[in-house]
């Protein structure tokens, strides 16, 4: 590793991983590391919502205004977005060369609520 390297500024892709816990009694040794939804979530509807973020897309319904007060260009490309089933609930896994702030945290929301029916797949 060359001394000017930064881990966050040098990185070619960034991969984002979000687990929600479905189980209905909570993992306490996890609980601080997963989103809890105790509610039936239609995983399905969530992986066909997922597909539509793939590609190259403006993101502003998904950015937060960042840190420093500044906006950024909101066109981003996401190479891979998938729902998956692990025990006791599922992990969410985004991977782009960049994301805007809070981006991720945002997406996984919205899926959150179309599992939930609050929001057709689409929308």
């Amino acid at each position: 590793v060359y001394r000017g390297f930064h881990a966050r500024f040098h990185a070619t892709n960034k991969t984002y991983h979000y687990y929600i816990h479905t189980d209905p009694l909570l993992d306490p040794f996890t609980r601080l590391y997963r989103k809890h939804i105790w509610t039936h979530l239609d995983v399905e509807a969530m992986r066909e919502a997922a597909k539509q973020f793939v590609g190259t897309h403006d993101f502003s319904s998904f950015k937060n205004k960042n840190r420093d007060g500044t906006w950024r260009d909101p066109v981003r490309t996401i190479t891979h977005f998938k729902v998956v089933d692990i025990d006791r609930g599922v992990r969410v896994e985004v991977e782009s060369s960049g994301f805007l702030y809070k981006q991720v945290r945002n997406m996984v929301g919205a899926l959150i609520r179309i599992g939930r029916g609050k929001h057709p797949v689409g929308h």
